[in-house]
């Protein structure tokens, strides 16, 4: 710039412009630190954008997204309360065709819901006295429960489910057998006298590892420790079906494994 100065200055204009081409034009340090400062700082301006974009394309997937998912819970809640509609609806149904069952059965047989219960308690005491009075009850608890499924689940032929268990009984076969029948017979009578009146009750046992619940669960030791679980049913709990709720009338008994 000084070159140019000088040669403006000089006054002499002749052959101005071919001088002016002479003269080599060079900026400052100032103004290139001045225009690399400004060429970076476009070059970030230009990032700055294209990130934002980014971001803003990525912003709209994300609400697209929150916006399937939400939809699809509702839709999922709304399945979830049609279903309850529909069980409480099949269930009053039921009840409504049982009642009406009922009315037109002619009951041959009446039980109060006390003498149920007694009757039901007594059979459990019969056939745990059955049960102690001819058995090793620790060497079937340790020996034979979980190593044969079948004793829990097929139990339908009597002679051949007590025959595995012989090995442990300290009294004879056959007078064994004879009680047992016994007390099988009774709980058929039980359940036949059950079914004979315009009453309806059920039983229910629990599959092993279901949480204890002390509120429908009996547990053989009297204690209940918090996160214990069923290790087995010994009797199941007994209850009655009203219109409105289920009242249960004896618990069910168990056999717990603690945490």
């Amino acid at each position: 710039m000084n070159k140019l100065t000088e040669l403006l200055a000089g006054g002499d204009w002749t052959n101005l412009d071919k001088r002016c081409h002479m003269v080599e034009i060079t900026d400052t340090p100032e103004e290139l630190d001045m225009r690399e400062m400004a060429e970076h700082l476009e070059e970030l301006c230009t990032g700055l954008e294209s990130k934002r974009q980014r971001l803003d394309e990525e912003a709209k997937r994300q609400r697209l997204a929150q916006a399937f998912h939400q939809e699809e819970l509702r839709r999922l809640n709304a399945l979830l309360e049609n279903s309850e509609r529909e069980k409480d609806t099949a269930l009053s149904e039921k009840h409504d065709l049982q009642c009406q069952l009922a009315a037109f059965e002619p009951w041959s047989y009446s039980m109060s819901d006390d003498e149920a219960t007694h009757v039901f308690e007594c059979l459990y005491q019969d056939l745990r006295g059955w049960v102690e009075q001819h058995y090793n009850i620790d060497g079937i608890d340790s020996d034979f429960h979980g190593e044969d499924p079948s004793l829990e689940t097929s139990p339908s032929n009597t002679t051949q489910s007590e025959t595995k268990f012989g090995q442990l009984s300290v009294t004879e076969s056959g007078e064994r057998i004879k009680q047992l029948k016994k007390v099988i017979s009774d709980c058929f009578e039980f359940k036949q006298k059950l079914e004979s009146q315009g009453k309806f009750y059920y039983f229910w046992w629990s599959p092993s590892g279901l949480a204890l619940r002390e509120e429908r669960m009996a547990s053989i030791t009297g204690t209940y420790p918090v996160g214990a679980t069923v290790r087995r049913t010994l009797w199941p709990m007994f209850y009655r079906q009203l219109p409105d709720k289920w009242v249960i009338l004896s618990k069910e008994v168990v056999v717990i494994s603690s945490p």
